[in-house]
């Protein structure tokens, strides 16, 4: 049966099931999307950065424009938090410490993660390539051995012999 769109007017042919359920009132998911997000008001909100007002739908929003935005990423990327960059990037020169790999890209690997407590500190940090990171994150390589690979590496970079 052909229904015209709430939101676009366009018609459409309605399947007979979305008929009996009262639901075909809208050609795709987009015009209902954009049908339902015509009613929500418009909300009075201050930029982070600039600290204008400005007009939003979104109870969320934190920025007048894309510019404040990159703008507010590009502080956060350049601010250093206990060194934590500087210390990413010389370990970053180190090769995979599990198997070795220095081939390509490294990945840096919080061995107890910030969320339960952990440190951006040396002790706590080790570079695995993706293939050790992905199995460090899947538990087959346990802390206790990644533990054991930061000692070495401190040993062996401090200029002592284990």
């Amino acid at each position: 049966m052909e229904k015209q769109c709430l939101f676009c007017n366009k018609t459409f042919n309605a399947d007979p099931r979305e008929l009996r359920r009262c639901h075909a009132i809208y050609c795709s998911i987009s015009c209902s999307i954009k049908h339902r997000n015509q009613l929500i008001p418009l909300r009075k909100c201050k930029c982070i950065v600039c600290l204008s007002e400005f007009e939003s739908k979104s109870t969320k929003a934190k920025y007048c424009c894309k510019k404040c935005k990159s703008i507010h990423y590009r502080r956060l990327i350049s601010t250093e938090v206990n060194g934590t960059r500087r210390i990413q990037s010389i370990l970053l020169t180190f090769p995979c410490a599990n198997c070795g790999w220095d081939l390509s890209s490294r990945d840096v690997h919080h061995i107890v993660p910030s969320c339960f407590g952990g440190k951006n500190e040396l002790t706590n940090l080790i570079t695995l390539c993706p293939n050790c990171h992905r199995m460090a994150h899947r538990n087959l390589l346990l802390e206790d051995k990644l533990n054991e690979l930061v000692y070495f590496r401190t040993i062996s970079s401090s200029g002592i012999s284990a």
